[in-house]
């Protein structure tokens, strides 16, 4: 971990479609000028925007509720794959 650095931005703005943009991409950046290889999102309300931060900065962003959807998908799809392979 090379950083944790805040937004600073309330809720309601965070959930805009485009208020906090600029804030997430400069964060970004700062996060991969310090050395950061990829940058975890703090917050559910970052989702839609973590795309877009992921382009300006570079490096993958990880935003923690997609992260643990997909790895439930994945352990799902493994044990029907077991028990398909236990047949």
């Amino acid at each position: 971990m090379v950083a944790s650095i805040a937004l600073y931005l309330d809720m309601e703005v965070l959930t805009d479609p485009v208020a906090p943009g600029a804030r997430m991409m400069a964060v970004a950046r700062e996060s991969v000028a310090l050395g950061a290889e990829a940058v975890i999102l703090g917050c559910a309300g970052m989702a839609h925007h973590r795309r877009a931060a992921e382009d300006a900065c570079g490096v993958p962003m990880i935003e923690p509720s997609q992260a643990a959807v997909v790895q439930a998908i994945l352990a799902v799809v493994a044990g029907r794959d077991r028990r398909l392979s236990d047949h």
